[in-house]
């Protein structure tokens, strides 16, 4: 989980309210090492979508790999398409 948090970025910040990436990096390790990984993977999820972190193409086969796992649908780890690097790897 720690190689996927530090891949977040926040590209933007909601309604102009300033988000430290530090915080958020820290909370979704601690969800995850806590032992609630799936809590830690959709959070991740839902702040790479609305701060525009760029994923890249490996990144998000294993978030797919990680979610089916979870028994998630396509539906829920799709949501990386629009922030999914063009031309990366």
């Amino acid at each position: 989980m720690a190689a996927v948090v530090g891949t977040l970025s926040v590209h933007r910040d909601l309604g102009a309210v300033p988000v430290d990436e530090g915080l958020l990096r820290g909370a979704l390790v601690e969800l995850a090492e806590g032992g609630f990984p799936e809590l830690a993977l959709r959070f991740y999820l839902r702040l790479a979508v609305v701060h525009l972190s760029p994923v890249s193409h490996s990144l998000y086969a294993d978030i797919k790999r990680v979610g089916a796992a979870f028994g998630y649908g396509p539906f829920i780890t799709e949501r990386l398409e629009r922030v999914i690097e063009i031309g990366a790897e």
